[in-house]
């Protein structure tokens, strides 16, 4: 096997996948904004994640030399993003950055995660400081989130410096992946359709015995929201469905934990006479339950 030059010259290759669904608008915004990454080792794939509007006419229409991909169905977060990691790595990928179709990444981000990764060889995943889209000045989140296993693994976004470790996790707003860590810990999670699927990741690699790492010094603004509003029962359903699967997939006594956090959630929305939450926290229950057992069956 030929070493890999150690020069400081050398550029791995990076792969950018940016998963645009129905966002055309955002996405041709951020692959703008990535033609102007100073780092020149880079391929941006756009994976749509079959959006049901002109998104792939306009993309095309815009950038008709860009690599856009269909996935053919609506694969979720994990799914979209899994199609082209998987290209990534067979196309021999030394680190893929997974990117948000709302963000807009400064010209020296790519170099900046990479110079990162580069420093801290045991570093699997390296996050971003994310911004807030509509104001500039102020944190979004520094890097990523703080999850609360006594508080049913709820995400508290960090603002400030901060050292990741166990019950940590990175924001797939934007992330650089190593190509070694994806191949020992496995992809996104498809179990989990949008949510807590870069939770999952970020525990998972770190389990694994890899590092969790911040590059400081970058600086990605980020809308948050763009697939679905905070006041979407979609987003409700597809949360707590995500929760109660992070919550088997990691608490200590899983199934006593679902089963609280369910109680407390029906009684929660019971007591404020929100039904429209309530069908929502019940259909993500349903669909957590169907997951869960579904893969349970296949592996006994």
């Amino acid at each position: 096997m030929t070493e890999r030059p150690t020069s400081t010259s050398y550029s791995p290759l990076v792969y950018c996948i940016v998963l645009n669904w129905n966002g055309w608008q955002d996405t041709i915004a951020c692959v703008a904004a990535l033609t102007h990454q100073d780092y020149l080792n880079l391929v941006v794939i756009v994976v749509d994640n079959c959006s049901t509007n002109n998104s792939v006419a306009e993309i095309a229409h815009v950038y008709p030399s860009l690599e856009l991909v269909q996935t053919g169905a609506n694969l979720g977060f994990s799914g979209g993003n899994n199609v082209g990691i998987r290209m990534a790595l067979e196309a021999g990928a030394e680190f893929v950055w997974l990117l948000n179709s709302d963000t807009f990444a400064p010209p020296d981000t790519a170099t900046k995660l990479v110079a990162k990764a580069r420093a801290e060889p045991r570093v699997g995943e390296v996050g971003t400081v994310l911004y807030h889209m509509h104001s500039p000045g102020e944190v979004q989140a520094w890097g990523g989130a703080l999850l609360h296993p006594w508080q049913f693994y709820r995400a508290r976004l960090i603002t400030t410096a901060h050292e990741f470790g166990r019950n940590t996790a990175l924001m797939a707003a934007s992330v650089l992946l190593r190509r070694e860590t994806l191949l020992q810990v496995g992809l996104l999670d498809e179990g989990f359709f949008m949510y807590y699927e870069d939770s999952d990741l970020s525990f998972r690699i770190f389990n694994a015995g890899w590092k969790l790492a911040v590059a400081e010094d970058t600086a990605v603004l980020h809308k948050e929201g763009a697939s679905l509003s905070r006041r979407s029962p979609l987003r409700s359903r597809y949360g707590f469905a995500s929760m109660l699967r992070f919550i088997h997939k990691h608490a200590s006594c899983p199934l006593l934990v679902q089963a609280l956090f369910c109680v407390l959630m029906v009684l929660n929305k019971l007591r404020k006479r929100d039904l429209v939450e309530l069908k929502a926290v019940l259909a993500g229950m349903k669909d957590a339950w169907r997951s869960q057992y579904r893969i349970e069956k296949r592996l006994s």
